[in-house]
C-alpha cells in the first residue's frame, strides 16, 4: 500500500503541475473555438468536449501512479470506495465555461481515509495553479478588509442564500457580495479576496476536494454544517456534500460559525 506523505507529494508534485497544465491548455483551446460540442446529462448539467479532453489528459497522466482514479466523467455510485484514490473534476465551472465567463477551473485531489491530503486547481485562463496539502503551510495574505466579504456562486443564489443575507442585514452585519465561478471561490478565500463562502445547496465531492485543500494550506477550512467538523469525503453510497461554510481563516470561523450555524439549523 502506498505511503501518502510529504515526500510522496514532494515526489510527484511536478507531474502533477505538468498534467492539471496540460489539462488547462486543452481546456482553454476548445474555450477560445467558435464553437464547442455540448450536451447534456440526465441531471440537466452541461457536457462538453472540454470535459473530456480533460478528463483524458488526466486519466493518461495518473494512471502510472497505481492509485484508482475517481472522475465526475467516469463516476458509478456501485463502484467500490477506496482509502486512497484521486478525485478528479476535470472541468469545474462547465457552465461558467459554456456562458463565457472565464471562471472554470481543473481539479484533482488526493483522497486517503475520507480525507484531501492533497489538491490542485488550475486556472485555464489566467494560468494560475494553485496546490495544497496536508503537509504545506504557506505564508497568508493578512490585510483586512472594512467590510466582511461574502464570496457567492455567479450562477445561483438560491432563495436560501437570500434568506440568509437578509438576516445578515437584521443583525447589522456590514458585509459585502462577490461573485465568482467554480472553485474559484475557494481560490479567492486562500489569495484573501473574500472571507466566507457559504454553501446550503448541493454541491458533489470533486467540486470541493482540491480547492479545499488548497484553502487549508492557507490557513482556511471547510466545515460541514451537519456535523461542524471539517468537510469529509468518500462517503458511503453518497456523493454529495452537505452543506457547508468555507472560512479564510481561524479566527473567522470562531466568530461566525456558530452564529451561520444557528441560522442553518433554524431550517430544518
Amino acid at each position: 500500500m502506498k505511503k501518502i506523505d510529504k515526500n510522496f507529494i514532494d515526489t510527484n508534485i511536478d507531474g502533477l503541475i505538468s498534467i492539471t497544465k496540460e489539462a488547462s491548455t486543452k481546456v482553454l483551446s476548445i474555450y477560445n473555438k467558435k464553437e464547442f460540442k455540448k450536451e447534456f446529462k440526465d441531471d440537466g448539467s452541461p457536457l462538453t468536449e472540454a470535459d473530456l479532453s480533460a478528463n483524458k489528459i488526466i486519466y493518461d497522466g495518473l494512471i502510472h501512479t497505481g492509485i484508482p482514479i475517481v472522475s465526475e466523467e467516469t463516476y458509478n455510485r456501485n463502484d467500490p470506495i477506496h482509502n486512497i484514490f484521486w478525485l478528479v473534476d476535470p472541468l469545474d465551472g462547465t457552465k461558467e465555461f459554456v456562458n463565457r465567463t472565464g471562471e472554470f477551473t481543473v481539479n484533482i485531489a488526493l483522497i486517503e481515509n475520507k480525507n484531501n491530503v492533497f489538491g490542485i486547481v488550475g486556472t485555464p485562463i489566467s494560468e494560475k495553479i494553485h496546490f495544497g496539502s496536508s503537509f504545506h503551510n504557506f505564508e497568508k495574505k493578512t490585510d483586512k478588509s472594512s467590510k466582511l466579504r461574502f464570496i457567492v456562486s455567479r450562477s445561483h443564489l438560491s432563495n436560501i442564500e437570500n434568506e440568509f443575507f437578509k438576516h445578515l442585514k437584521e443583525h447589522d452585519v456590514d458585509f459585502e457580495l462577490i461573485e465568482k465561478g467554480s472553485s474559484l471561490k475557494f481560490c479567492s478565500l486562500a489569495e484573501n479576496e473574500a472571507d466566507i463562502y457559504v454553501r446550503f445547496g448541493p454541491t458533489s465531492e470533486w467540486d470541493i476536494a482540491a480547492a479545499h485543500a488548497v484553502l487549508r494550506s492557507y490557513g482556511g477550512e471547510v466545515l460541514d454544517l451537519k456535523t461542524s467538523e471539517p468537510l469529509s469525503y468518500a462517503k458511503e453510497n453518497e456523493i454529495l456534500n452537505n452543506p457547508f461554510v468555507a472560512f479564510r481563516n481561524n479566527s473567522l470561523k470562531d466568530k461566525y460559525f456558530a452564529f451561520i450555524s444557528e441560522f442553518y439549523k433554524k431550517l430544518l
